[in-house]
């Protein structure tokens, strides 16, 4: 029986966490207090999985579409960050054993999951492993995103705003089988795709969150690859790609700046995006979600009006 393996230098330690002295790199959330790192974890990775495979967690699966292991669901700790207006952001640290073999299975099939994650057409940010950040994944260029939503705004007249409705909490893990081969084709054959890379992720994402299939958990860099390779997928379908040119939006994760030239032109743009997400399970935002037209003439401000009024005998005023 072949387990899957991290190597001691590579992508795999850096998904799930070999932390330098000052931060961590990738199993906790950027916004984990100070005192929890997981060096030494990171470190004895590779032992790790052989201890467990010899006498440990890990035993051969007997189902036969399941190759590699059988191992018990867990359930994450929780804690929370402060946001906005009194609200706190829910986070996970998730059970050490399918968090590893997921980092392991993600490490191991890299190639494969780069080219799920090259389908993103309208992200201005690539998902890339870093040497450079202190996460295993390169975070997103926030500034340069910023100024590719100031570029959209000045130059279409028409601007759509959109997010998605709890993102990670309402992902369903076996959209990651669709995202990966095609909703069709999956539907059509299920059992063709049983123990596949889209499987195996599946599988393991439900492990580590109470065999839960709605949400992932929050905090893991595993988690940010997986919305990504979904949001690749969204990118793709039909209805956006043909409809939408990429120079035209800005996708920061589920966060949408679309820009068109009419309010027509908006309204279809929002319901295809709509539609696309209601393919997998995910709702858009309907409190976050606006069709902004700019003005012919901005409001200028009334003391510059009194003034001009009074200089050039206007009737009336501001």
């Amino acid at each position: 029986m072949n387990y899957p393996d991290l190597p001691y230098r590579g992508l795999g330690e850096r998904i799930f966490g070999q932390a330098s002295s000052h931060a961590i790199e990738g199993l906790l959330s950027k916004r984990a207090a100070a005192p929890f790192i997981t060096e030494d974890f990171g470190e004895y990775a590779r032992e790790l999985l052989a201890i467990w495979a010899a006498s440990g967690p890990l035993k051969p699966s007997h189902a036969k579409h399941q190759k590699f292991w059988e191992i018990s669901e867990t359930e994450p700790e929780l804690y929370s960050t402060p946001k906005a207006k009194n609200e706190r952001r829910q986070l996970h640290i998730t059970n050490p054993v399918p968090q590893l073999l997921l980092a392991s299975v993600m490490t191991r099939n890299w190639a494969t999951i780069s080219r799920w994650l090259d389908r993103q057409r309208f992200s201005f940010s690539r998902t890339m492993i870093s040497s450079k950040s202190y996460r295993a994944i390169e975070e997103p260029d926030f500034k340069s995103n910023a100024v590719h939503k100031q570029l959209i705004r000045a130059t279409y007249d028409v601007e759509v705003k959109s997010d998605v409705l709890r993102f990670y909490p309402s992902i369903y893990t076996h959209s990651v089988l669709w995202a990966a081969y095609g909703k069709e084709r999956v539907k059509k054959n299920r059992k063709k795709y049983n123990d596949s890379l889209g499987d195996r992720i599946d599988v393991l994402l439900r492990k580590c969150n109470r065999g839960q299939s709605v949400g992932i958990p929050i905090g893991p860099d595993t988690s940010r690859i997986v919305a990504d390779i979904l949001s690749g997928y969204i990118d793709s379908r039909p209805m956006l790609r043909t409809g939408l040119q990429r120079g035209a939006a800005d996708r920061l994760q589920d966060d949408w700046v679309i820009g068109t030239e009419t309010v027509g032109d908006a309204e279809r743009l929002l319901s295809a995006l709509r539609t696309t997400y209601l393919e997998v399970g995910l709702e858009i935002h309907g409190g976050k979600t606006s069709v902004i037209g700019k003005t012919v003439c901005p409001l200028l401000p009334v003391r510059w009006l009194t003034l001009h009024c009074a200089s050039e005998g206007c009737s009336g005023g501001p």
